[in-house]
């Protein structure tokens, strides 16, 4: 391993939760009286910064999104490895992946409608997210839910496909799939 390799140990190591609980404060901090009262902080990510000039020292940074419900944007806060906010701004034209939390959310709010409920209780059903993906989601976070239910041994049908909206916790849209038609061997 060359010298220049060895220097850049440090700074590549993956993240202690020491350093990922003060970038979460850092960044609430930061943010405080900017956000509305629903939010969500997504786990903290190591970025690391290029040096400008050859034999520099590589700097390690804290990246931190932060999804405002309320305000339909998403921030990231980027903090050097002492806690100092390098910068920090809206993220446009991004959204990012869902968090397991958000989908057991929209789980939850779309199984409170009947015609949902209906259909989880038929068996082997599973439910796949997705990205909605359309004009109405945009500045939204709307998380689409494919309802499936397994059949024989391979297959599935698609029972529905639902819209979440999550900022207004509630289900934005329905969409049943037709029956499937059974075909003879």
């Amino acid at each position: 391993m060359s010298d220049a390799t060895k220097k850049m140990i440090p700074a590549i190591a993956p993240l202690k939760k020491k350093e990922e609980r003060l970038a979460v404060e850092v960044a609430q901090r930061h943010l405080k009286g900017e956000l509305s009262e629903r939010y969500r902080i997504f786990p903290p990510e190591l970025r690391i910064v290029k040096p400008g000039r050859q034999g520099a020292q590589v700097q390690r940074s804290i990246a931190v999104l932060v999804v405002d419900y309320g305000k339909g944007s998403t921030t990231e806060v980027l903090i050097d490895s002492r806690g100092k906010v390098l910068r920090s701004g809206v993220v446009e034209g991004f959204e990012p992946a869902f968090l397991i939390e958000e989908i057991l959310e929209a789980r939850h709010i779309a199984g409170g409608e009947p015609r949902v409920a209906k259909l989880v209780k038929g068996k082997r059903v599973f439910v796949s997210p997705f990205s909605p993906r359309h004009e109405a989601a945009q500045g939204r976070r709307q998380i689409g839910l494919h309802y499936v239910a397994a059949r024989g041994r391979y297959g599935a049908s698609l029972l529905a496909d639902v819209v979440v909206d999550i900022a207004e916790g509630k289900l934005v849209q329905f969409e049943e799939s037709p029956a499937p038609v059974e075909r003879e061997s």
